[in-house]
């Protein structure tokens, strides 16, 4: 059995309404100095794999269908989970017509890890 490989991702910061990249210094500055800029909305991405993805699909459908970390069911509550299993999808795409609903999910991977490949069986399962 041949151990998963060494994956080391740095996070990324993105400003919607400047729609720039903000340096690690205005984070922190924003984060711990300035609470008047929070209302800005910052989104953080776990990789630059996940960040060219959002950019990628805010291209394609906008930036009012693209939600991050949309939260799914994988098992429900029962006898061993007893508030269920849930998982995080990087990226849902909204529907045209129902808002509410997602029509697609996306997944941003550099590498598959055993993690999401139990993750991803259980959904396919449910």
């Amino acid at each position: 059995m041949s151990s998963p490989p060494k994956y080391r991702s740095k996070p990324v910061f993105w400003d919607v309404q400047e729609r720039c990249v903000p340096s690690k210094e205005e984070i922190a500055y924003r984060r711990f100095s300035d609470r008047s800029t929070q209302d800005k909305k910052i989104y953080r991405f776990d990789s630059t794999l996940e960040f060219n993805v959002f950019l990628r699909l805010v291209d394609l459908f906008g930036l009012n269908r693209v939600v991050c970390q949309y939260p799914l069911q994988i098992i429900p509550p029962g006898y061993c989970y007893k508030s269920g299993k849930k998982w995080k999808v990087d990226f849902a795409i909204l529907d045209d017509t129902d808002r509410n609903f997602p029509a697609h999910f996306v997944e941003a991977k550099g590498a598959v890890m055993p993690e999401f490949r139990h993750c991803v069986a259980s959904f396919e399962y449910r």
